[in-house]
């Protein structure tokens, strides 16, 4: 059995993949999605705790993992590492595909969301933002934005309004998209909102990373990128789908 963390749009791509090749799989995404899944498979939400994955796992005797949860999902990468060193498993990361990093004056790159936090407040007090970092960002970003005018663009969603109401972010600056539409649209945001900069993260070509950065040029505003983590070396990278679905039909026959 195979067990995928998804919830993006490469967890999409390995659905397809799997289902292709018959391979019975749980797919695992940490909040309740609509998704259409094959006749080999089953669906489950929920974050995982080492003691949750490490029970599912010998529960539903998993062998192998693909991950291809978002490279920002820092605390599920490191659950699975954890575990995988007690229980041998392998792990495939389908990986994202990054631009490659821009030096120009108004591209900064920091380490996290301390160092973003940080430059933002020496550099950017009394000026208008958009930050384009997701919903979980904003408790993170509450000493800037409790100051400053800012607008997050987060998906239109129940859960994900919850906890900008709980984080006590004002609703009326809150940009509520369906999932298609978080992809551009920051030119017209811009002009309409008249914004002064841009905070994003290093979420790579699914994320359109790369228009982000040639609209910040096009438009002369500074666009500040938070460097994607460092995922654990016990991970097989996979650079692509067509690799994935090479290394799965190689080990069919074991699984």
């Amino acid at each position: 059995m195979i067990l995928v963390f998804g919830g993006t749009t490469e967890g999409k791509q390995v659905i397809s993949t799997l289902g292709a090749l018959g391979l019975d799989f749980v797919y695992s995404t940490k909040t309740r999605i609509e998704t259409e899944l094959p006749s080999n498979a089953c669906y489950r939400y929920g974050a995982m705790t080492e003691e949750i994955l490490t029970e599912f796992i010998e529960e539903h005797k998993i062998e192998i993992i693909v991950n291809a949860a978002h490279p920002f999902a820092t605390e599920l990468h490191l659950t699975i590492a954890k575990v995988q060193i007690v229980k041998g498993f392998k792990v495939l990361r389908l990986d994202r595909v990054y631009p490659k990093r821009l030096a120009h004056y108004l591209i900064r790159y920091v380490h996290n969301y301390e160092e973003a936090l940080d430059i933002l407040e020496s550099d950017f007090n009394g000026r208008k933002g958009l930050m384009l970092t997701g919903v979980q960002s904003i408790p993170k970003l509450k000493p800037f934005w409790m100051r400053n005018q800012c607008y997050f663009r987060i998906l239109n969603r129940l859960t994900s309004i919850e906890i900008a109401d709980k984080a006590g972010f004002p609703k009326k600056q809150l940009i509520l998209e369906e999932v298609k539409a978080l992809i551009g649209g920051e030119e017209e945001l811009i002009d309409r909102l008249k914004l002064d900069f841009m905070l994003t993260k290093e979420s790579g070509k699914t994320g359109a990373l790369h228009q982000k950065m040639e609209i910040a040029i096009k438009k002369n505003i500074p666009l500040m990128i938070i460097k994607r983590p460092i995922l654990p070396g016990s991970f097989q990278t996979i650079k692509n789908i067509e690799e994935l679905r090479t290394c799965l039909t190689n080990q069919k026959k074991t699984l």
